[in-house]
């Protein structure tokens, strides 16, 4: 059964392609840069990936940029349902280690329930993490769920057993899955109804 879930922030809590977006063109001085609609939106503006990641290092030190907006409509009322129905719940995040204060921050400020808050730039690093949760207690019962907007980090987790889901964004629309999600919602009710399964199966084996 589902015991442990993964949720990634940008992109799937946090409209963070807006935040930066807003963030580039202030900095810029322009008005005019394409809205983000593929991986590596920020070539686009003309920025290399290392100037890139150096911009959301100087942003989330100069303007607040994992803070400035809210999370994404539902998610505080999914994440802490999965927390009610007693899922644990993994926060798992490629945010820089400037931004570490400021998500755990962020995540108080709304009121989302976690159980741990996890920086690391592959999101496969989860199984890794859960099992050493777990420690002793750690059992192949235990499964994961985790969703995730990056086609890559998709089919990673895929390939390593853990039951992804892919959240629906601009940049991923090529990629046809059957598990792709639109709502917050559709992923907690495909859990629940995934365990609800599992269950009848055990009573009827």
């Amino acid at each position: 059964m589902i015991t442990d879930i993964g949720i990634d922030l940008d992109g799937v809590c946090y409209p963070f392609s807006k935040a930066f977006y807003e963030y580039a063109s202030n900095r810029m001085g322009r008005d005019d840069l394409p809205e983000p609609t593929t991986w590596e939106f920020y070539r686009e503006w003309g920025l290399s990936s290392e100037e890139f990641e150096q911009w959301i290092i100087d942003g989330t030190k100069d303007a607040n940029l994992f803070a400035q907006y809210p999370p994404e409509p539902s998610v505080k009322e999914i994440v802490n349902k999965f927390s009610a129905q007693n899922y644990r719940v993994h926060i798992v995040t490629n945010r820089p280690k400037e931004a570490e204060e400021q998500t755990a921050e962020w995540l108080e400020r709304w009121g989302i329930k976690y159980d741990t808050l996890v920086f690391t730039p592959m999101k496969t690093d989860i199984a890794h993490h859960v099992r050493t949760y777990y420690g002793d207690k750690y059992c192949p019962e235990y499964e994961i769920a985790m969703i995730e907007d990056s086609v890559d980090n998709f089919k990673a987790l895929e390939e390593i057993g853990v039951l992804a889901f892919l959240y629906d964004q601009p940049w991923n629309r090529h990629h046809a899955t059957k598990r792709r999600v639109v709502l917050m919602y559709n992923f907690f009710e495909f859990v629940l109804k995934y365990n609800r399964n599992i269950a009848k199966r055990k009573v009827n084996a």
